[in-house]
């Protein structure tokens, strides 16, 4: 509501069109999330494994990591298609009408995401391969090079 007005007030807002809608979505899923994931991202970390899948300890370098690749998969790249798909299609096919648009809106939002999600979830695994250099200097000296940790969905 207040992007609307912030656009409608700011007629230089108003080529950016979807964007107002899609930057509100992003921030609230990135906001939900990382409210969500505070232990990880502030708090104790996120545990983090050695190849043999034994725990090596608890990371926050880790737990970041972890949150924001999530955060740019499920917040900033799920959105994009359900957001654009059902106006392109309904435009193309020329549904024009209160009802039938709202129904086709819908089925298309819905099939957007539960095609478009797995995809989404997948441009980055769930399991996170990190430099060991890259964490906090107790894992410096463990004599191993990667350590693994669950991204998450």
């Amino acid at each position: 509501m207040t992007g609307n007005k912030l656009v409608n007030a700011i007629p230089a807002l108003q080529s950016l069109g979807i964007l107002v809608p899609y930057s509100a979505v992003a921030m609230a899923g990135t906001a939900n999330l990382g409210f969500t994931r505070m232990d990880e991202w502030n708090g104790r970390g996120t545990p983090v494994k050695d190849e043999a899948g034994n725990q090596v300890g608890f990371s926050l370098a880790a737990g970041k990591t972890a949150v924001l690749q999530t955060c740019l998969s499920r917040c900033i790249l799920l959105p994009i298609v359900p957001m654009v798909l059902p106006g392109l299609v309904c435009k193309a096919v020329g549904i024009t009408s209160f009802g039938p648009r709202l129904a086709a809106e819908l089925a298309l939002i819905i099939t957007a995401y539960v095609g478009v999600m797995p995809a989404c979830l997948a441009v980055l695994p769930p399991t996170m391969e990190l430099d060991v250099k890259d964490l906090e200097p107790e894992f410096q000296n463990l004599g191993i090079s990667k350590v693994f940790a669950n991204k998450g969905l």
